[in-house]
């Protein structure tokens, strides 16, 4: 899984920027996956909706959580299992 402490957005930030990172994920079938998970900082405007996260994976799928008040929390949100769905 991926560690949300190697991801440092701009603090203080008022302007929208992102980060990505790739990273690898475990499927249920037992191999592996490249991944690239990009964070969207969305300024101060609304610190409870601040960050969003977004992962897409090397077979093309994209999937996207739900805006939250920290990057580690956008990232935990998120529903991995999509990523193994078919559709």
């Amino acid at each position: 899984m991926c560690q949300a402490e190697r991801l440092r957005c701009k603090p203080g930030s008022a302007e929208p920027n992102a980060t990505s990172f790739i990273c690898f994920r475990r499927r249920p079938e037992g191999s592996t996956e490249e991944i690239t998970v990009y964070v969207l900082d969305r300024g101060l405007q609304d610190p409870a909706t601040r960050y969003l996260c977004e992962v897409r994976s090397e077979n093309g799928k994209r999937i996207v959580g739900t805006p939250c008040e920290s990057v580690e929390k956008a990232i935990s949100v998120v529903q991995w299992d999509d990523l193994d769905r078919d559709g």
